[in-house]
């Protein structure tokens, strides 16, 4: 005879409410941090009287307007703006990714006393930048370099 294996629920009742509670919070929390992005898209969408008139406004009094869109591109310049924002961007992050390899490759494969105790160096640097920068030095913020 086999025995019947009964099956256990994990959390139960109070478990559920918290997922839901926490769910709620971080969709709430989301919805927070993108309004103002919300905004931008929603104002692109609408001529300039209306934007400083009623800037919550859905929809603009005759529709939706794409006049922006027409001028960024062509008053502005837009696509070029952008093309050199692609380009710094690009060689900005291949250079770091370089500079950065080789760094890593001489700390690892070298044995000079700059290597072995650079890690200490680097945590303290970043510690001190990160506290200093919100005027708060101290080796609280710190971990140990041992």
């Amino acid at each position: 005879m086999a025995k019947e294996v009964k099956s256990v629920q994990v959390g139960g009742t109070k478990k559920l409410v918290m997922d839901v509670v926490k769910t709620i919070f971080v969709v709430f929390m989301f919805l927070f941090y993108m309004m103002p992005f919300i905004l931008v898209i929603i104002n692109s969408l609408k001529r300039k009287v209306n934007i400083v008139k009623n800037p919550l406004m859905l929809i603009d009094d005759k529709g939706v307007q794409l006049v922006n869109y027409v001028k960024a591109f062509t008053e502005m310049d837009f696509g070029a703006a952008f093309f050199n924002s692609i380009l710094i961007t690009g060689v900005s992050v291949f250079l770091i990714l370089l500079c950065s390899s080789m760094t890593a490759y001489l700390f690892v494969r070298t044995n000079w006393l700059a290597c072995r105790y650079g890690d200490s160096r680097m945590i303290f640097s970043a510690c001190w930048s990160n506290s200093s920068s919100f005027g708060l030095i101290s080796w609280k913020n710190c971990i140990s370099f041992s």
